[in-house]
């Protein structure tokens, strides 16, 4: 009987290991970071900034440079660039940051792209002054916090 009753409750344990495993990854998405044009200090801000958002892990930086290397992603940033390297770095999302030159001064174009579906799901403009990089990166993160559950629909 008690072989019996272990031989039952290792399988079930098991499936519930992995059920649990399987709900937490349904629920995190995978994100990178990709700053096109460095603009001062502001992408490790993000990274720090969106490290405390819940639901969200995020690439690591070297991961990043690695995939990087081996493609070449314009400022404007050709979709199907950025879905390859969605896919090698096995990203829900990639969060791209283009700093622009307009009239008035310069700008920075933040776009969140869902890699599964292939489709921008958001984008912003911010206005770029000198010294605001560490409120610039908490706008970013606030602007696209309703976006990230939106990812990890698997």
């Amino acid at each position: 009987m008690k072989n019996l009753l272990r031989s039952a409750i290792f399988p079930i344990a098991h499936l519930l290991l992995c059920f649990c495993a399987l709900t937490h990854a349904a629920e995190t998405a995978r994100i990178a970071v990709i700053d096109t044009r460095p603009h001062d200090d502001l992408e490790p801000l993000l990274v720090a900034e969106l490290s405390k958002t819940a639901g969200i892990e995020l690439v690591e930086r070297a991961e990043i440079n690695t995939v990087l290397r081996e493609h070449v992603l314009s400022a404007a940033g050709d979709l199907k660039d950025q879905l390859s390297i969605a896919s090698f770095l096995h990203a829900d999302g990639l969060l791209i940051l283009a700093k622009e030159t307009v009239q008035e001064g310069e700008v920075l174009t933040a776009r969140l792209t869902a890699s599964r579906p292939g489709v921008v799901i958001g984008s912003a403009i911010f206005a770029i002054r000198k010294g605001n990089s560490a409120s610039l990166a908490q706008d970013i993160a606030a602007r696209f916090a309703p976006q990230w559950g939106k990812l990890s629909v698997k």
